[in-house]
Order: structure tokens, then sequence, then C-alpha cells
């Protein structure tokens, strides 16, 4: 009877234990997502000033590893966007994504977002 009780409660604590790691992880995660948008937002306030040409805002992002790809909305008006290789997260899975926007040759806006896939 002894070793029935003791097998219920780990059978019911070992369930608990996982869904508290997974939680903490997640966390951990969460946290590293924090900090690394908190990074690209300094990096972007520093190093791409509104009006910066596309040019500079391509080797911006290609010096810290980041491709970004653009399409012609219409005449004058260009649409850039890419995002960093690295994840974030299991469930869900966190990615930062940019967005660009470029008037003639001058950038208007640049956004940096996180897009989470998953439950």
């Amino acid at each position: 009877m002894r070793f029935l009780r003791k097998f219920v409660l780990l059978a019911l604590a070992a369930p608990l234990l996982l869904i508290g790691l997974l939680l903490v992880a997640n966390a951990y995660e969460r946290h590293r997502l924090n900090q690394r948008m908190a990074y690209w937002s300094l990096q972007m306030e520093q190093g791409l000033p509104p009006g910066a040409t596309l040019s500079v805002a391509q080797e911006f992002f290609r010096v810290r590893g980041v491709r970004i790809h653009c399409q012609l909305l219409e005449e004058g008006l260009q649409s850039c966007s890419g995002r960093e290789d690295e994840q974030y997260g299991w469930l869900p899975t966190w990615h930062i994504r940019f967005s660009l926007e470029f008037s003639g040759n001058a950038l208007v806006i640049a956004e940096r977002i996180a897009l989470g896939v998953g439950l």
C-alpha cells in the first residue's frame, strides 16, 4: 500500500514538475527576446536615423547579420523587410522582424517587431 501511494504521488508530481520547468524555460526565452528587442531599439535609434538612404540601411543590417528584401510599392515608395535568424522560445517560437519604408531614397519608418508562432 505504501508503494502504491508513493507511485501515485510521483505520477502526479512528475507532470507538474515538467510543466514548471517548461514555464521557467519559456520565461527565460522571453527575457532573451526582450533583451534583444532592447538591443535593436538602441542600434536602430543610433545607426539608422530617419532620412537614411536605402544603401545605408542595407549596410546597417548586413553588418549585423540581417538581410533585408525590398519591393517597390509605387513610384517613389519602397517597402523593405527582414528578420533575425535566431529564434526565441519553443511554444510559441518568437522571431524579430524588421520593417522599413522609404520615400524616394530616404527612410521614413523603421520598425522592429516580435512575432510569435505557436500556442
